[in-house]
């Protein structure tokens, strides 16, 4: 992790990050800034602090959800 820190794609990416953090709409008011799928709400923070795998598994979009999911959807 240091030498990443370090590094000059550790900086480019800790900028690259800063960039779309600055970007969230609606703003970000706060850190940590939980969005899933794009979007944030005050009920998916709250779900994410209590169980993020669950939140995750019930907001995946994709065709093959990871096998953790099973217990969830």
């Amino acid at each position: 992790i240091t030498a990443c820190t370090n590094s000059t794609l550790g900086n480019q990416l800790q900028h690259a990050y800063a960039v779309q953090t600055e970007n969230l709409q609606p703003p970000h008011k706060y850190v940590p800034w939980i969005t899933v799928n794009g979007q944030h709400t005050e009920e998916m923070e709250h779900e994410a602090e209590r169980n993020l795998i669950k939140l995750i598994c019930k907001t995946y979009k994709g065709s093959n959800p990871p096998a953790e999911c099973k217990k969830y959807i």
